[in-house]
């Protein structure tokens, strides 16, 4: 994903089993604050040095689909997670720049029990060799 490795992988079977991912990141994950922007919680990278007085959010994903709701995140079972990748840069998607990638890959790898957002619809495309 994202053409390139990772800067940090958490395999969170390596570690002591916590209830919610908000105990992970507090816990395990000491590169990513959670701090509010404009009343919103946010989740932020920093990794790089350069980019970590950023105030620009990190883009979080969950099996490869954006979270636009920090807090939902940091509530949801730990236990699903497998993986936790982070990416250090940044990056753009859409019209939107963030400072870093926080990417939670789950056990099934099809967002098992994750609570859609709400007003959007998850389609699982077939692309063509």
């Amino acid at each position: 994903a994202f053409g390139t490795k990772p800067d940090l992988t958490y395999n969170l079977d390596e570690y002591r089993q916590f209830l919610i991912i908000r105990e992970v990141l507090l816990e395990y994950v000491n590169c990513v604050s959670n701090i509010k922007i404009n009343g919103e919680p946010q989740l932020i990278v920093h990794i790089n040095q350069a980019h970590s007085a950023s105030l620009w959010p990190s883009l979080v994903l969950i099996d490869g689909m954006p979270v636009l709701d920090a807090e939902r995140l940091l509530n949801y079972d730990a236990r699903r997670i497998h993986y936790i990748n982070i990416y250090g840069d940044q990056y753009t998607f859409g019209n939107g720049l963030y400072n870093g990638i926080l990417s939670f890959v789950t056990r099934s790898g099809r967002l098992t029990n994750y609570p859609p957002e709400p007003n959007m619809q998850y389609l699982v495309y077939e692309f063509p060799n």
